[in-house]
C-alpha cells in the first residue's frame, strides 16, 4: 500500500482545488463575454479535472 493511500487530503489542499475551479469558471465567463467561446470550453475542461472534494483528492493520489 501506498503512503499516500493514508493521507487525507489537507483544508487547504480542498480550498486550493476548489479556488481553481472559480478561477477557471470566471476566467470561461470572462472569455465568453469577449466572444472567446473556445477560450471559454477550454477553461470549463480544466476546471473539469480538478478533483472535487477529499474523496476526489484521494482518488487522484493513487
Amino acid at each position: 500500500m501506498r503512503i499516500l493511500n493514508s493521507i487525507a487530503p489537507s483544508e487547504a489542499e480542498v480550498s486550493d482545488g476548489r479556488a481553481l475551479r472559480l478561477m477557471l469558471v470566471y476566467i470561461a465567463a470572462e472569455c465568453r463575454r469577449i466572444g472567446a467561446a473556445d477560450a471559454a470550453q477550454l477553461a470549463i475542461e480544466a476546471a473539469d479535472l480538478i478533483p472535487e472534494g477529499p474523496q476526489a483528492l484521494r482518488d487522484a493520489a493513487h
